[in-house]
């Protein structure tokens, strides 16, 4: 249940988004729909802890895995590349996708300003989110203590939305729209408060319960910690040009780089030697990503939790 309540934060948080993104009242309502399914699983999982343990999986929920057949009707939510957003809709027999229209540049006014404000929070709480499980899925300070940084960082951004949408009121605009921008700010630094509320185990140094490391091991999307070996396919590549959204499915959250973290990297980064990528994606994907950064994944059959172990591909590869 723990593993599910995950896959559902993150999967609301991007809907929420793309709801916003795209006017759209049925994306809307899904959230609402998913927001109820989370109510009931911390609910069941209340219970679960005040009655016994369970060891079976009978919480488990049809999962969506390479063995689902689609059919006429099926409607998908997925997240990745916007590369491969036109590919997407020629598969599904799809109307053809088109990006929204964008106003012709001119003088930069205040409601500019603040929309520009709001775009990067809504980047760095995503950001927020995805380290803050990171940093629990590897029990890494340094991380927790970047969560922290944006968190704060997203209240200050806030105050300078607040300050800009002030000054677009006072202009020839409608106010009734701006309150829009009030509320998505809120909503950002709130995602920013919650995901540093998340890491407090870390940064308060409490130790772990075993089912904590176990559920975001079985989470649909997975945390890694790669680094860049000297010579790989990574090594001196942009990221833009390796595509690691595409495959293996991996979105690099952050690059550690001279004991310092580089978060939500741009696809004009260069990659190097020694870089230390924390990314999220799918489980299987996981190989794929390490070999491209010169290394081979080795699981440990024998260990109940299947930890694994990166060793050197040969050189040349």
């Amino acid at each position: 249940m723990l593993a599910e309540a995950k896959d559902t934060s993150e999967i609301m948080v991007d809907l929420a988004y793309a709801a916003v993104y795209f006017n759209d009242p049925g994306m809307a309502t899904e959230v609402d729909e998913l927001e109820e399914r989370m109510n009931d699983l911390v609910q069941d999982m209340r219970a679960v802890c005040i009655m016994a343990v369970r060891r079976d999986r009978s919480w488990m929920i049809e999962e969506v895995d390479g063995d689902l057949v689609l059919v006429p009707g099926d409607v998908l939510f997925l997240r990745g590349s916007p590369a491969g957003l036109v590919r997407l809709h020629e598969l599904a027999a799809a109307p053809t996708w088109e990006p929204p229209s964008q106003a012709a540049a001119g003088a930069l006014t205040d409601l500019d300003r603040a929309v520009d404000v709001l775009v990067e929070m809504k980047n760095v709480s995503e950001a927020a989110v995805g380290l803050a499980y990171s940093a629990l899925a590897l029990q890494d300070p340094g991380l927790a203590a970047e969560v922290r940084h944006l968190a704060e960082r997203l209240d200050e951004m806030k105050d300078h939305l607040q300050l800009w949408v002030l000054r677009a009121a006072k202009q020839d605009v409608d106010p009734s729209p701006l309150r829009g921008l009030l509320q998505l700010a809120s909503a950002a630094e709130e995602l920013g408060d919650q995901a540093n509320q998340m890491v407090w185990l870390i940064t308060d140094d409490w130790e772990f319960h075993p089912i904590v490391k176990v559920a975001l091991g079985e989470a649909d999307v997975v945390a890694t910690r790669v680094p860049v070996a000297a010579g790989s396919v990574a090594d001196g590549r942009t990221l833009g040009d390796l595509q690691l959204d595409i495959e293996p499915g991996f979105t690099v959250l952050a690059i550690r780089r001279d004991n310092r973290y580089l978060y939500r990297p741009r696809g004009f980064v260069v990659l190097r030697s020694g870089d230390d990528l924390i990314a999220t994606g799918p489980a299987e994907g996981r190989g794929r990503l390490a070999e491209l950064c010169g290394w081979s994944v080795v699981v440990d059959t024998d260990d109940p939790e299947h930890e694994f172990e990166l060793v050197p591909l040969p050189s040349g590869r």
